[in-house]
This record gives C-alpha cells, structure tokens and sequence, in this order.
C-alpha cells in the first residue's frame, strides 16, 4: 500500500472499535437486547437527569397527562426487520386445501414481541413499564373510569387457501355465487388472530381489550401448468390486531356521569375572542 494511503494508528483503532461495538450490537439484538448505540443514549439521558424532553404528544394530550401526575421524558422506540423462512403451499391441487402459513405467522407475531420488548427496554425508569396505544385523551378517559393499561397485546394470521376446479366451476358461472371456502377462510384467520390477542391479554390478567387496531389484506395467485385445462388459484390472507389490554384499578370504581357543557365565544370589540365554556345543571 502506497504510503499516503496508509491509516492512522489513532483511524486504526476508531475502525477497531467501531467493528467491536458493531459486533456487541449483534449479539444483542440476537438476544432480543439494545444495540450498543440505543444503550449509549438511554445511559446518557439518565445521567443528565432528563433536562430536556421530546415528545409527540400534543399540547392537549401534554396538559391532560401532567393533570393525572404523569410527566414525559423521552421518546423511545423498537424495532425489528425480520427475514422469513421457507413457507411451504401446496401446488395444483384437485380440491381445496385451506391451511395456516405458521411460518409465516409465526415470522409475524416474533418481529412483534422483538420490537414491542425493545420499546419496553428503552423505557427502564419504572420497575416495569406498560406499553400501550392510546392518546393522551384516551388514557385520561380511561383512568377516570377507572382502568389502567396492563400492555400491549397483539395478534396475527397468515392464511392461504389453494383451489383447483371447485372453485372454478363457481367463476365461470353465470349466476351469482359465494365462494366459501374464501369467506369460510377470513373467518378462520380472524379467529385465529383474535384467539391469539386474548391469550396475551389474559396472561397480563386483564379484563378486556380496548383501543383496537384491526388489519386486512388478501391477494389472489393464479397459475396454470402444461396440458392442464385448470386454472389454479391461491387466496393468502393476513389478519392482524393489535390492543392496549386493560386491568380494573377498584372493582369499586363508579364511573362519573358525564357533564353537558356550551362553549361560548364572546365577539365585543376588545375581548379578543374569547372563549368560554358553561356546564348545563339539572
């Protein structure tokens, strides 16, 4: 090497130590952990005492939270890129095979937890903190009624359905049709997920799911194959739910009547628009 290319002894051990930290920052993340760089950040925030925070509640949510002695101080976040195996569907079949795609599912609801476990690690400063989807607003409602988010549940389904000249027979006729085996299959894998979002719900013992996420796609594969007067059809399905799961905080709790009230906006000159409101009394 030539020698105006050679490296620094002090570039030599910045490289050094940046394919070490790299290197740590895998092992952690195969363990479910931090990278190094996310632990560096949450180490400096803690020993500056949170001077400054960020956020992204708004300025209603910031006002209805700090009312009910919650006060924020950072943001957090988690995340994980998933690479998904071998899925094995079945090809050219004579009769419907409907079926789950575990690996796919399962590929699904693991990146999930590994992300949610993340967020749940950048955010130490509670012996356990919960994890929940709701606004500000939403969480103030919820705890003048007397409930508390217990975490975040989640639940996934990845279902296919493989057809041959059954389901033919129904797309070349004139008259209306439904194809069950297709409605029969959104069902399953509706089913499917929600079973799987009460279990996590139940395991944090809560009594209900609030705050619900549902998600829906689906896509039709055709094919054919040589000397095969058949057209082959595969409907995938993907169902996902996602939740805060809620826990009683007194099984005693009388949830307050809600108040009427009228906003007034006073237009005289000099009042500069004001606004008030007046609650209705019975």
């Amino acid at each position: 090497m030539p020698w105006w290319k050679r490296t620094s002894p002090e570039e030599e051990q910045l490289r050094v130590q940046a394919q070490q930290e790299a290197e740590a920052s895998l092992h952690s993340l195969q363990a479910g952990g931090l990278p190094t760089q996310a632990k560096r950040r949450l180490s400096e925030e803690t020993a500056a005492g949170h001077p400054l925070f960020s956020s992204d509640l708004s300025t209603k949510e910031f006002a209805l939270t700090r009312r009910e002695g919650y006060r924020p101080l950072s943001q957090v976040m988690g995340s994980s890129i998933y690479h998904v195996g071998w899925q094995y569907t079945w090809s050219y079949p004579r009769y419907t095979n409907a079926y789950e795609l575990t690996t796919v599912t399962n590929a699904h609801q693991h990146a999930a937890q590994l992300a949610l476990g993340r967020l749940e690690q950048e955010a130490p400063l509670f012996p356990r903190p919960f994890l929940s989807d709701l606004s500000g607003q939403e969480f103030w409602t919820l705890l003048q009624a007397g409930y508390f988010p217990a975490g975040l549940v989640t639940g996934y389904c990845s279902y296919c359905v493989s057809t041959g000249w059954e389901v033919n027979q129904i797309m070349r006729s004139w008259s209306n049709q439904e194809i069950g085996p297709y409605s029969e299959a959104v069902y399953t894998a509706r089913n499917l997920a929600m079973n799987r979002l009460a279990a996590m719900a139940r395991s944090f013992h809560a009594v209900g799911v609030v705050g619900m996420h549902i998600g829906f796609n689906k896509g039709e594969n055709e094919y054919e194959r040589e000397n095969d007067p058949t057209t082959y059809r595969d409907l995938f399905i993907n169902f996902s739910v996602v939740g805060t799961a809620i826990v009683s905080r007194r099984p005693d709790h009388v949830i307050p009547s809600p108040k009427p009230t009228l906003a007034f906006t006073d237009l005289r000159s000099g009042r500069s628009d004001k606004t008030r409101e007046l609650t209705i009394r019975e």
